[in-house]
């Protein structure tokens, strides 16, 4: 199903760029049509399908293409935890540097105080701490002297994030990418059949040794000698 949607986006893709290319003179410098050519690149994941002798890669390209839905929704739950921390330290930032005097100079009070001005910056500021963009060190200068809340609240955040989300994440997308991997209704179909014609030839190469007078039938006699035999007893078990 997600292959014939895939088919139908790429379908319709070129029919809207063989529109704009017919009609574009008439709307003048079309630079959406650009984009959708660039969409026409995806034509090349429609080789994975075909090329049956690159499963390991197919695998990983389904695996990735699985894990978008919970990639957007994981941005999504990793934005909100962002804005609530976000927006509790810009709060609790701008209440404290407008009733104390820092004793900084103006210039590294201003930067200090730039890390939480906005609700963007404070989400930004968090991001970074937790993905290396920054160190954290730099940001507990400025939560440190803010009191015994703010200061939990910070190592919460980031005990929180790398112990807790970040795992939790990690395990999700190991248990979709597990999941796309398995094969769909049409190729476990093939792989039984694959797999029913290696045992019959396997089976017809045990008859035509067992069959040792070559008459093309089977008598008691010939199949008693033959599992008497180690070799063939196994291949038959087998």
């Amino acid at each position: 199903m997600s292959w014939n949607i895939f088919d139908f986006t790429l379908v319709s893709l070129a029919c809207a760029d063989q529109a704009l290319q017919m009609f574009g003179q008439s709307f003048g410098n079309v630079a959406f049509a650009r984009l959708i050519r660039l969409f026409k690149l995806g034509k090349i994941l429609r080789v994975f399908k075909a090329l049956r002798v690159l499963k390991e890669l197919r695998n990983m390209v389904r695996s990735l293409l699985g894990s978008c839905r919970s990639l957007f929704w994981s941005l999504v739950m990793l934005g909100l935890i962002l804005f609530c921390f976000g927006l509790f330290f810009m709060q609790q930032v701008s209440s404290q540097f407008a009733e104390m005097d820092s004793g900084l100079p103006d210039d590294e009070a201003l930067s200090q105080r730039a890390l939480f001005l906005t609700i963007g910056r404070a989400t930004l500021t968090l991001a970074k701490c937790t993905t290396g963009g920054t160190d954290w060190e730099d940001v507990w200068r400025v939560i440190e002297p803010m009191g015994t809340l703010t200061v939990s609240a910070f190592l919460l955040y980031i005990a929180f994030w790398n112990i807790a989300v970040m795992n939790i994440l990690t395990g999700i997308f190991v248990e979709n990418a597990m999941q796309s991997c398995i094969p769909d209704e049409r190729e476990a179909l093939e792989e039984h059949k694959r797999r029913v014609d290696r045992d019959m030839d396997a089976l017809a190469c045990i008859m035509e040794i067992i069959d040792t007078d070559g008459s093309g039938t089977l008598t008691i006699e010939e199949f008693v000698a033959a599992m008497s035999k180690e070799r063939v007893a196994q291949a038959m078990r087998e």
